[in-house]
């Protein structure tokens, strides 16, 4: 029988590569790199800037971002873990103005004691409060950035922490080390959540101000994996469930704890780094799938057909996940746009397989379509939309 011409008209899908059949729709694809579906349009990606990490240093970067200071200008910075830990000390640079090419000014980090080290595989958390950006990665103390030319500790904070968020003014870590890592006594607290005096991100002890204070998670089976605040709730994930804190406004007891799913087979955030939050709404990785959260409802997409959004893409996106590598760890960001002409909200799920494949997926929320990236770089280790700086 000779090959027959079929005509595919749009408006397409993105790539639907479970459940396919010959009755299944013929304006999908069964994969799709570096080219995004919106409004049904097939379109190229846009290029991509490079802000490449320190080889010689054995650092990369894991965090990227703008703020506007107290004086209301506004800097890009970027941090870099060390892979080296701790011969290694990580970095923070700001992007001096001007370029391309890229040029950047290095921030002096602060005095710490010796053995103080940065896990390679934890990722900076970022939280922006009064015109700061406060960072952790769960190996140094909880510092800031201001904009001046050098990396400030957050006050008297009692250690470190791996996740990081803002609610009603006060600065909020959890899964904590006191005290940091490299000083004596250094004790993990997992299940820990701590904030700060109300409007001083700088002040953490109790007894200096009555409205700083911590709690600990002692009646659920499982660790902290992530830390958000959608709407007016702040909500601690977990590996099966998710502990919410809400805001009393009262001093003495600022936020009241309720814990949800505390089963074993609840959802929750499994892989800590692909939480990410963009506005009042989430994208995380569950154990069975790849979840969008309101603060309010779970919304699939990844799907179970072609008929639901995000086509039907689970079986291969925890495929390549179940192959990733644990150092680099899988990590995804919510971005409101690429650049010019790509005005498009996305989550950015990016992770590097042990066989050295770089996978990453991508999810538009206007279409609720997964497409997929490729770099000739290696695995992009971050991502974010900046401000650009004359």
């Amino acid at each position: 029988m000779p090959n027959q011409q079929t005509l595919v008209r749009g408006p397409f899908m993105g790539v639907v590569s479970d459940l396919r059949s010959p009755e299944g729709p013929n304006n999908d694809f069964d994969d799709l790199v570096n080219f995004f579906v919106r409004k049904g349009v097939v379109m190229t990606r846009p290029r991509l800037n490079p802000f490449t990490s320190d080889a010689a240093l054995a650092q990369q970067v894991t965090a990227i971002g703008s703020f506007k200071d107290a004086n209301s200008n506004w800097h890009t910075y970027k941090l870099q873990d060390s892979q080296n830990a701790p011969t290694i000390r990580s970095s923070a640079s700001f992007l001096r103005p001007g370029g391309p090419p890229y040029n950047w000014d290095p921030l002096s980090m602060p005095s710490l004691p010796t053995g103080s080290m940065d896990p390679p595989t934890n990722r900076y958390q970022t939280a922006t409060i009064q015109s700061q950006v406060y960072f952790c990665n769960g190996g140094y103390p909880v510092m800031y950035l201001d904009g001046s030319n050098a990396v400030q500790i957050a006050g008297d904070v009692p250690g470190t922490a791996k996740f990081i968020t803002v609610n009603a003014n006060h600065l909020i870590i959890a899964a904590t080390f006191e005290p940091a890592i490299g000083n004596a006594g250094a004790t993990n607290f997992p299940r820990r959540v701590r904030w700060s005096g109300v409007n001083n991100p700088q002040e953490w002890i109790t007894t200096t101000d009555f409205t700083a204070g911590s709690n600990d998670l002692l009646d659920v089976p499982d660790d902290i994996t992530g830390l958000n605040t959608l709407g007016r709730n702040t909500y601690i994930w977990r590996t099966n469930g998710i502990s919410v804190m809400s805001p009393t406004g009262q001093g003495l007891s600022p936020f009241f704890f309720e814990n949800y799913s505390v089963s074993e087979d609840g959802i929750g955030n499994v892989f800590p780094y692909c939480l990410a939050t963009y506005g009042n709404q989430c994208m995380f990785v569950a154990r069975d799938d790849v979840y969008l959260f309101d603060g309010t409802s779970f919304t699939s997409t990844t799907g179970v057909s072609t008929s639901q959004v995000g086509g039907s893409n689970r079986r291969r996106i925890f495929n390549d996940l179940a192959l990733a590598s644990i150092s680099p760890a899988p990590w995804a960001k919510i971005i409101p746009n690429w650049t010019l002409g790509f005005d498009m909200l996305c989550y950015v799920l990016s992770m590097i397989r042990l066989d050295g494949t770089v996978i990453t997926w991508i999810y538009t929320f206007d279409d609720g379509q997964w497409t997929r990236f490729s770099s000739s770089s290696g695995l992009p280790t971050a991502v974010n939309s900046l401000v650009s700086i004359a």
